[in-house]
């Protein structure tokens, strides 16, 4: 699935909320938006790094979305309502 946007590596520091992260992102902790609130939480370790893609809207409070994470060998799409699009892709 292509990304148009800007992707940035940052490393998770912990979760906030429901929707929210606490990442390390160029030297500073910014706040992510974390689309899933299962249990996925259970998957992220502090230290552990995670893939970051930046939204410019002006309507948004917050301005980077967490979508992928390393999870064994492979990347882990942390965003559920991307799978219908993923799966089509495939």
């Amino acid at each position: 699935m292509k990304v148009d946007d800007e992707t940035r590596e940052a490393v998770f520091l912990g979760r906030l909320k429901r929707f929210s992260a606490l990442v390390e992102l160029g030297g500073k902790e910014e706040i992510a938006y974390l689309p899933n609130t299962g249990r996925i939480w259970q998957l992220f370790s502090p230290g552990q790094k995670v893939l970051l893609v930046k939204r410019d809207n002006h309507l948004r409070k917050i301005k980077w979305d967490l979508y992928l994470f390393p999870l064994a060998q492979s990347l882990v799409w942390a965003d559920p309502r991307a799978a219908n699009s993923l799966l089509f892709e495939a």
